[in-house]
């Protein structure tokens, strides 16, 4: 079975009424065949629910396979150890 192919994106979303629009953004690795300009696309949430209506406003042109994608847990524990924030801190009193 072949390899997944993943680009990074900009994703944006314009939510809320007429009089009061704004606009989120967001920057995800999808999967190559998503990864068209002004494409839409629905997002899994963290409580499994889909997401309508992300637009692709920018696609990048780097091309990461799944193994090589980041890992956002494993950078954010090496940044803690690194900057001492993993150690523990002392009791005030």
């Amino acid at each position: 079975m072949a390899e997944t192919l993943y680009k990074q994106c900009r994703l944006v979303k314009t939510v809320g009424r007429d009089d009061l629009r704004s606009t989120l953004t967001e920057r995800a690795w999808i999967p190559q065949q998503f990864a068209q300009l002004l494409k839409t696309l629905k997002i899994k949430k963290l409580d499994g629910s889909w997401d309508d209506g992300w637009v692709v406003d920018h696609v990048g042109t780097k091309v990461l396979k799944d193994s090589q994608l980041p890992d956002p847990h494993h950078e954010i524990k090496c940044h803690r150890k690194n900057t001492g924030d993993s150690l523990r801190k002392e009791k005030r009193k």
